[in-house]
């Protein structure tokens, strides 16, 4: 029996094919395509995982744009096996069919399947792919630019690097998203910002063979940073030397996660403040790149010696159960402190909440884009990423099993989010401005039909790609070259329930990629900001 090696989903999978022969023929190809199509409506993901796998058997373009038809029409609610077949048609690594997907992408200008085809390109690490993101980054290509400049910074090879230092020459100078988006993600591939172009170019010229020999095997951090590319193992390891800093809050009372265990073990440089402290200080946000806050109590709390402390069974908060005398103190951010977030936020500042952050500051300093629901029930649900992110920087990853499900092309099939007993529902206010980065179809009946898992948005921005925001407004002609770009508005980043509560490796670590995601974007907008 003789056959090939087809990737299919995200990640390769190395399977014993029958021979091409066998499926060969528009015959052979169609009847695949028919039994995919009948597997995405019955919700079957085994069946569609068979169908995919007979259609990309053999090669070339009919089968990449017969599986984008398929997804172009695929039902709602079926998110996850959607993701399988985006997925297998970004795994393509024959001429024929990834020709098929720059032909779609190149056609399609900014369409949300075009976006999520991008996305689920993070997973295609081989060299054919090059001349894909070599197409879209010709002069005037399309709105896809800033992606595939991402998509090479993942691949790890001198060719992409050639080609990024293309693009900067023709870019040089311009102030536009996409010079930035390729400086920034140079210095991240290599942890150090050579300066201008030339400098670049003799660097290069220097180190090209050897480059990519220097990095040094991961250890085992338990930790997304265990599996992460080189541009953001890169743009996390040189965090610190960008100036910004990572500032967690968290309560003096009781906290329901401890995030910054998890930045300690992903190696981000941070500092820690009590609610309390933050409250009576300031000038807390001064140099802050990024605000993270952990969930934890909020209200009054009695301090007396004699105390008895125990739990609300209502709210799962911490109460007084009897004392001789009340000596009640508040913990959490007041008013004032509230009132700095915001304007830490409107200057460019990033903020990222979880869970009892909703209540306590999400959903009062932008009540107008999300507030908190009803309190859910403790248990698990469903989860995916939203199909036609506007900008999926935030999801990079996110595709990706990992662990036990690595060499798993459908383990996202079965992935669940665990919530806390409790935990705020999260309601969209506004739709038109806030992206919902993960939902879950079982939340939507208590959430206003969206089911949001993960929430992003920019107080005083537009939602859009990136360079379409930070743009300064002009009534005469173009920027000039010489004139910077408007700083990007900031960034608020919520999530459902906390880390460490995800039942498999690939869960926990969805979570951890927007963490860090969040973290390089947190950084890029300080240094924008500066």
């Amino acid at each position: 029996m003789t056959g090939r090696l087809v990737r299919v989903g995200v990640l390769s999978v190395p399977l014993l094919l029958v021979p091409a022969a066998a499926w060969g023929g528009a015959a052979e190809l169609k009847r695949a395509l028919e039994q995919a199509r009948q597997a995405a409506q019955a919700g079957d993901g085994d069946a569609l995982d068979r169908a995919l796998r007979a259609a990309l058997a053999e090669g070339g373009k009919p089968p990449v744009k017969g599986l984008l038809e398929l997804a172009a029409g695929f039902p709602a609610g079926r998110e996850p096996l959607y993701w399988q077949v985006v997925g297998g048609v970004a795994s393509v690594t024959d001429r024929g069919g990834l020709d098929a997907v720059g032909d779609f992408l190149q056609a399609s200008g900014d369409a949300p399947l075009a976006r999520d085809l991008m996305l689920a390109l993070q997973g295609n690490r081989s060299a054919e792919v090059l001349e894909l993101h070599r197409r879209l980054l010709r002069p005037r290509s399309g709105p896809l630019q800033l992606l595939a400049v991402d998509r090479l910074g993942e691949l790890e090879r001198p060719e992409a690097i050639d080609l990024l230092l293309e693009v900067l020459k023709r870019e040089e100078g311009s102030g536009s998203a996409l010079e930035r988006r390729v400086r920034s993600t140079l210095a991240a591939v290599f942890g150090e910002d050579m300066g201008d172009r030339l400098n670049w170019e003799g660097w290069w010229a220097q180190n090209r063979d050897t480059a990519f020999g220097r990095r040094a095997e991961p250890g085992s951090t338990g930790t997304v940073k265990d599996q992460l590319d080189r541009a953001r193992s890169g743009g996390l390891a040189s965090m610190s030397r960008r100036g910004g800093k990572v500032l967690v809050l968290r309560g003096s009372v009781r906290n329901f996660d401890e995030i910054e265990g998890v930045l300690e073990r992903l190696g981000v440089r941070h500092e820690v403040m009590l609610k309390t402290a933050f409250n009576a200080d300031p000038a807390a946000l001064d140099g802050v790149a990024a605000l993270i806050m952990n969930c934890s109590f909020f209200g009054t709390v009695c301090r007396c010696r004699t105390c008895k402390p125990g739990q609300d069974p209502k709210s799962r908060l911490p109460v007084c159960t009897g004392c001789d005398t009340h000596d009640l103190t508040p913990d959490a951010l007041d008013e004032a402190a509230v009132r700095r977030i915001k304007a830490f936020v409107a200057a460019g500042g990033c903020v990222f909440t979880e869970d009892y952050g909703l209540k306590e500051l999400t959903g009062k300093a932008w009540s107008d884009y999300v507030t908190p629901g009803v309190d859910l029930k403790g248990g698990e649900v469903d989860y995916a990423p939203v199909p036609g992110q506007v900008d999926p920087s935030l999801l990079r990853g996110v595709l990706a099993p990992a662990g036990a499900d690595a060499g798993s092309m459908t383990a996202r099939r079965s992935s669940r989010w665990k919530i806390d007993d409790l935990s705020p529902a999260i309601v969209v206010a506004a739709p038109e401005r806030v992206q919902v980065l993960l939902a879950s179809q079982e939340l939507k009946p208590q959430t206003n039909g969206v089911g949001a898992v993960a929430v992003c948005f920019s107080p005083g921005g537009t939602l859009g790609p990136p360079e379409e925001t930070g743009r300064r407004p002009r009534t005469g002609g173009a920027r000039r070259r010489d004139e910077p770009a408007a700083p990007r508005p900031g960034l608020v980043l919520h999530v459902l329930s906390h880390f460490g509560k995800q039942q498999s490796l690939s869960d926990e670590f969805t979570l951890q990629n927007l963490l860090v995601n969040f973290l390089l974007e947190a950084q890029d907008r300080f240094a924008a900001r500066r």
